[in-house]
């Protein structure tokens, strides 16, 4: 009799296996009791009826020795030849590995095979992935036979990199290697990666401003020496404070720092080598003082338009030749000129928009390209029946500061005086009858008139009264009607004596269309009448 597992003698069987061992029993002169089964002298069972046979499920790993024991129903027993049974682990698969070292002490970037500076600080890094059902126990780091470190978990919370700090390393040639290993034993282990250290020395550098005292806005010249004994310049960036002024690759490392405005500065040049070893050069401290103010004359025309801007030399900086209704830009450069110079002021109140062409007035925006505005007078009809006219077409002799009517305000005394006469002289000939009025001082600066007083008494006579003087009066008109005698076409005796009295020049429409001003006498200096020419 012998026992007779499944397998076969020196047959092995995998961890966690069911063994399966049966035995065949014979007795001549009586009958089987039972059956028992051994690993060694250790009973692992019984059976007691045929077929005689028993599982075993717990067997380790290991080789065993099984025997089979019978026992008749006289109790005579016997055992049979032992059978041998090896129980072997689980196959397993290897988890997987690679190796990336990354620099740790700049920031430059290292391909796999990398060069670093002594004493040099090397961050080891390897993706360790474990095969179905298993998980990494521990990732070793290797310089040649020579353990590095060892990490036992990754570097972020469900990762899969491992890491490790290699500190003051020195200059030679490392071959690193990762060795990951599962919670099976099993093992993986990266090709080797070169790691160089070598010994690089830091490169100089010195920097120059020019100049080191400026005027804002200030052009500072900075001009950097920069050497590396043992490699080269890779760049040169430019420094105030810690903040980048220009970054310059190739000699010569100079750049010109424009526009600089007023205050103190502390600017250093920072140089660095083809390993990335990067030296900064001692401060050089630059003072930029707020510039002088300059003196600029603005010569206006008749209506106080700008048309030429002179420096304090007298040279022309700027130049807006007369265009009826502005339609031409200035000459921002005029050929002398060694810079562009803006200045945005058009026609009297008007401020120029270079993104939209536009001029804007307080209350509306006038487009010189039409010469009219492009919204409707706010005020409405009360500036006149066009809502859209400036100055009612005639901007050569007047103006509109505030944006509010087309033609009430005017740049002077004289240009209000001859509008008014030119308004009334007409009316004033054709019905004989004199019409009188006030010159006046508008809050912006401008001239008005008032409305026109028209004399009822007899045809022909003359009443120059324009009536209750307006607040801010600067001069008084008024008309002599059709021509009768010589005497119309000059100041009577009662026209002077009431100029004497108001103390303001008076302005007359003759009969034959002319324009006159009395300026009335004063102490010592006796009454003057000037011809204006046309009334036109």
């Amino acid at each position: 009799m012998r026992p007779d597992p499944i397998f076969a003698n020196n047959a092995s069987v995998t961890v966690g296996t069911p063994i399966a061992i049966t035995a065949t029993a014979a007795d001549s002169k009586g009958t089987i009791s039972k059956v028992e089964f051994y690993n060694g002298a250790t009973l692992l069972g019984s059976a007691t009826a045929s077929p005689y046979s028993y599982s075993w499920t717990n067997a380790a790993i290991g080789t065993y020795s099984l025997t089979a024991k019978v026992t008749d129903s006289q109790s005579l027993t016997q055992t049979s030849t032992a059978v041998s049974v090896q129980v072997k682990a689980a196959a397993t698969t290897p988890p997987t590995v690679s190796l990336t070292p990354a620099l740790k002490q700049t920031t430059q970037t290292v391909p796999a095979n990398g060069t670093f500076i002594a004493p040099a600080g090397i961050s080891l890094a390897a993706t360790a992935t474990p095969a179905s059902g298993s998980t990494i126990s521990k990732v070793e780091f290797y310089q040649g036979a020579t353990l590095i470190g060892t990490a036992t978990a990754p570097t972020t919370t469900n990762g899969n990199t491992y890491s490790v700090n290699w500190t003051n390393v020195t200059a030679n040639s490392y071959n690193i290697t990762a060795k990951a290993t599962d919670n099976k034993n099993a093992t993986a282990t990266t090709a080797p990666v070169t790691v160089n250290v070598i010994n690089n020395s830091a490169p100089t550098v010195s920097l120059t401003a020019n100049p080191a005292n400026g005027t804002a806005p200030a052009t500072i010249i900075l001009n950097a020496t920069a050497t590396d004994s043992d490699g080269t310049i890779a760049q040169v960036e430019f420094l105030n404070g810690t903040n980048s002024i220009a970054t310059v690759t190739q000699a010569p490392y100079t750049t010109n720092w424009a526009n600089v405005a007023q205050g103190s500065y502390s600017l250093t040049a920072k140089a660095t080598d083809n390993l990335g070893v990067s030296t900064t050069s001692v401060a050089v401290p630059v003072a930029v003082t707020a510039s002088a103010p300059k003196i600029y004359d603005i010569h206006t025309d008749q209506i106080d338009t700008p048309r030429v801007i002179t420096d304090q030399n007298g040279n022309e900086v700027w130049r807006w030749d007369t265009a009826p209704f502005g339609e031409t830009l200035p000459n921002e450069q005029p050929t002398q000129a060694t810079a562009k110079f803006t200045f945005n002021l058009r026609f009297p109140g008007q401020q120029y928009d270079a993104e939209t062409g536009l001029h804007y007035n307080y209350f509306r925006d006038y487009d010189p390209a039409v010469g009219r505005y492009v919204q409707s007078d706010p005020i409405g009809l009360a500036g006149g029946k066009n809502t859209y006219a400036y100055v009612d077409g005639s901007p050569i002799d007047m103006i509109d500061i505030l944006g509010l009517c087309p033609k009430c305000e005017y740049a002077s005394r004289e240009r209000a005086a001859r509008e008014a006469i030119k308004d009334y002289n007409p009316r004033s000939i054709e019905q004989n009858r004199e019409y009188a009025g006030w010159i006046y001082r508008n809050p912006n600066g401008t001239y008005s008139y008032t409305e026109g007083r028209k004399y009822y008494g007899e045809e022909g006579s003359h009443n120059s009264n324009p009536g209750e003087r307006h607040s801010t009066a600067v001069a008084m008109y008024h008309t002599h009607g059709k021509y009768i005698r010589p005497s119309d076409e000059d100041f009577s005796d009662k026209d002077k004596i009431h100029a004497y009295r108001e103390r303001v020049p008076s302005y007359l429409g003759t009969p034959l269309n002319r324009i006159k001003r009395y300026d009335p006498a004063e102490i010592g200096i006796p009454g003057k009448t000037t011809d204006l020419g046309k009334c036109e």
